[in-house]
């Protein structure tokens, strides 16, 4: 092969070396531009949030209670050493050295002690529904301010074109006062419309770089440059029946673990004055070397037995026992609560998107009006008021379909939110 060839096919390997990592930082590049969807962003939320990851360590903290309560059949051992050196007041020294060893096991514990490690596991299982409960709350607060910033977003996009359609105008009446058919005082009303777009665009530019400054934070994902538009669909988002989200809903069944956890609790009260019976195997050792020294074995049986503590169970009965009816009483007003916005979610959701729907046509029709003012305004039919009220018309059109569209994007994923399983991270 001719040494140039050769030297051309070393250099375009080097070169496609070179190109695959550009390549793939380009990607990347163009993968960070992409607008940032709503499930993306609320999953770099779950990753970031120290509220979730403190809610973790609870978890783990729980799990590590249920160990620690846990009965075991492992006895327990037990160990002492002594050494004394005393003065014999002969110019010599009494030196002795002990030992002993105990190996001790309460008979009755897993019988007394099982009801209130049950109680310490149902917490540990409470820790969990707690955590997806918070995934939830969560989500439903990150949604919030996603969509905050999401029609910040929407509002700047419409007042960016309703300016530009000001500035369009304001060229033209420049022209129409230059030959006389409008006076200086029309000019400055359009002039005077333009600051007050200006103001507003300002405030919202204001609001909506704290915005995204504030999802940037919630994320840990660094500079957030726009938000995609969450595609819905309302007739589809209620997939469970209201039986199977009142059956996995994290809320309900933490109350339903804290009537089991009470349950647990009244019968380790009960237990409290049961009578512990420990067995005992022990070893003690004695040397001062003299003919003293000795050893010894033994074992046995000890019982205890608290035969009274005066109204201190009976009163802790009381409490378990009114926890209980409370907690009772909070699931069901949750049920209630949470039945309710079931049984009414889905007509909700249709009264909204019909509701959106007609906005959007309004909106459109207002904005067709102003382009119809903006036309017959040039060639003399209509005033400038009559095109400023076109406007003003347009704005309110606005701000009336942003408003219905962001409702019925926070009802959807109200309801979306209520039929997730929330798995823990």
């Amino acid at each position: 092969m001719p040494k140039k060839t050769v030297q051309m096919l070393n250099f375009c390997f080097s070169l496609w070396v070179w190109a695959i990592p550009y390549g793939a930082m380009t990607l990347a590049r163009s993968a960070n531009a992409a607008p940032l969807t709503l499930l993306e962003g609320f999953e770099a939320h779950r990753q970031s949030s120290e509220k979730l990851q403190s809610q973790r360590l609870s978890l783990q903290m729980a799990k590590e209670a249920t160990q620690i309560a846990q009965p075991t059949l492992i006895p327990d051992l037990s160990a002492e050493a002594g050494y004394a050196e005393n003065d014999d007041g002969v110019g010599g020294a009494d030196r002795s050295s002990t030992a002993k060893a105990v190996l001790s096991k309460n008979i009755l514990g897993l019988w007394k002690y099982g009801p209130a490690s049950n109680a310490t596991h149902l917490a540990e299982q409470q820790e969990t529904l707690t955590q997806k409960d918070l995934t939830k709350r969560a989500f439903s607060d990150f949604t919030g301010r996603f969509l905050d910033c999401l029609f910040l977003q929407r509002e700047l996009e419409i007042l960016a074109d309703q300016r530009k359609s000001l500035q369009d105008q304001i060229g033209v009446m420049r022209k129409r006062v230059r030959i006389g058919r409008n006076k200086q005082s029309d000019l400055l009303t359009f002039l005077s419309r333009e600051k007050t777009f200006e103001s507003l665009e300002t405030i919202k530019h204001n609001s909506h770089r704290i915005c995204l400054a504030d999802l940037s934070r919630q994320t840990g994902l660094g500079k957030i440059e726009a938000l995609a538009i969450p595609s819905i669909q309302p007739d589809q988002v209620l997939v469970k029946s209201e039986a199977e989200i009142l059956a996995s809903s994290p809320t309900l069944q933490i109350y339903d673990l804290q009537l089991k956890q009470n349950e647990e609790l009244m019968r380790a009260n009960d237990r409290t004055n049961w009578p512990d019976l420990t067995a005992f195997a022990e070893y003690y050792g004695h040397r001062d070397g003299t003919a003293s020294d000795d050893s010894k074995w033994g074992f046995g049986l000890k019982l205890t037995w608290a035969i009274y503590s005066g109204y201190r169970e009976a009163g802790q009965q009381s409490i378990l026992t009114l926890q209980s009816r409370q907690v009772e009483l909070l699931k069901t007003d949750a049920q209630k609560e949470l039945q309710l916005k079931i049984s009414s979610a889905q007509e909700t959701l249709k009264g909204l998107q019909a509701k959106t729907r007609l906005l959007k046509e309004n909106f459109d029709l207002a904005k067709e009006n102003r382009n119809t003012f903006r036309r017959d305004f040039n060639y003399g039919l209509v005033s400038n008021l009559d095109l400023l009220n076109s406007i003003n018309l347009l704005i309110d059109a606005e701000n009336l379909y942003l408003s219905s569209e962001k409702e019925l994007q926070v009802a959807y994923w109200d309801l979306y939110a209520e039929q997730q399983n929330w798995d823990t991270l």
